[in-house]
């Protein structure tokens, strides 16, 4: 029996090992870690044995090797970019969904395609307006919109703006509602349309956004109706905070902001959000959330010092990289959180100690979700790509 080669056996080994890697990684920046490892691992391995030095096989490798670049930088991830979600043939392409959850009063309709790699927003756009449920919904949510990673809303948002008359009873709206296997958080293009659609819907009350890619909420948001805005996204951009800072939202009671990491678009720094934390901006603000972010400890020392602290009921530091040193700051600020009714801490990486010694606070805790991790590098926002 012939046996392998031992170079051949531990190139096999490793192009496993860092296949398996490259396959789960979190983005094309670790996918490329991956790649770049094993070419490393099996360069040298093949000039060890000597494999290297014939025409033939650097023509092999040479090929090989650009094939795996290229995959590492632009495989989609996780489905995104495949622009349908998965599921049995026999679906309809288009189809419209009641969310008893987020809609506890029924009286509102999913709009989204199915199967949408040869839609596109306009004719989604043009089944929202022929639907003769419209006039008794109160709120609506738009999921896949049609090739959702290369077409914005636009056309949607559009045809809400010029038909003002068909949506001014809307008091809720969500777009960009979808799983990661329709598109992936980061991929998904918005619109920068947001500011002329608030102008058209006098009487929403709450605005909830996902994906922040090409997002503008406009330079003169002015809306005595907003109640609650929510923006979603693996990586906020400045200029979000920044026309946030010049709105007029007086009736501002809830406003949630997902941070995200600079791979996936995030420019906001502290600074901007420390700007945004002021009572004289969201006097009515009862609840807030700067979450999902990689620095939310600061970020919780930051709200702790802020004017916006002692009218909140509602404090969201969840799914960031909260660790005991945000928790023992809570417990030391104990005396400026008597307004507080509920603080969520889920998805962070605070100790159970610390845990438990956060449950003794005078209002609800809620710390689910605990990571576990062995050095920082291990710290990780929930949601990115």
């Amino acid at each position: 029996m012939v046996l392998p080669n031992p170079t051949e056996v531990a190139i096999l080994v490793v192009l496993v090992i860092c296949v398996i890697l490259a396959l789960v990684a979190r983005g094309p920046k670790l996918r490329l870690i991956a790649v770049a490892v094993c070419v490393a691992t099996v360069v040298g391995l093949m000039i060890y044995d000597g494999s290297l030095r014939t025409p033939r096989n650097i023509v092999l490798f040479i090929v090989a090797l650009l094939g795996a670049f290229s995959w590492a930088l632009l495989a989609p991830s996780k489905g995104a970019k495949t622009g349908h979600k998965t599921g049995s043939k026999t679906k309809q392409e288009s189809a419209t969904e009641p969310l008893a959850a987020w809609l506890p009063d029924q009286q509102g309709k999913k709009y989204y395609y199915e199967i949408d790699y040869d839609k596109t927003p306009e004719a989604l756009a043009q089944k929202i307006l022929a639907d003769g449920d419209l006039p008794a919904l109160k709120h609506i949510v738009v999921g896949a919109w049609g090739g959702s990673y290369e077409n914005n809303p636009d056309a949607i948002l559009i045809m809400m703006i010029e038909n003002p008359d068909k949506f001014r009873h809307i008091e809720s709206l969500f777009i960009g509602d979808m799983e990661y296997d329709e598109c992936e958080i980061s991929w998904i293009i918005q619109s920068d349309r947001y500011g002329d659609l608030l102008k058209a819907l006098p009487r929403l009350k709450t605005l909830k956004i996902k994906g922040a890619d090409n997002l503008s909420l406009g330079d003169a948001i002015d809306h005595a109706s907003l109640e609650e805005l929510q923006i979603i996204c693996g990586g906020l951009p400045e200029t979000i905070p920044a026309q946030l800072q010049k709105a007029k939202l007086p009736n501002l009671k809830k406003l949630i902001l997902y941070m995200g990491v600079a791979d996936y678009g995030l420019t906001c720094t502290l600074k901007d959000l420390t700007a945004l934390a002021r009572r004289s901006l969201f006097p009515n603000l009862r609840e807030l959330g700067f979450v999902n972010s990689g620095q939310q400890d600061d970020i919780v020392a930051m709200l702790l010092a802020s004017d916006i602290l002692p009218q909140l009921e509602t404090l969201d530091i969840s799914m960031g990289s909260l660790t005991d040193k945000g928790g023992r700051m809570i417990l030391d600020a104990r005396n400026k959180l008597t307004g507080l009714k509920n603080l969520n801490a889920n998805y962070h990486f605070m100790s159970t100690d610390m845990m438990a010694k956060l449950q003794d606070l005078p209002f609800d805790v809620s710390t689910e979700d605990q990571q576990e991790y062995d050095d920082v590098d291990d710290i990780y926002p929930m949601v990115t790509e």
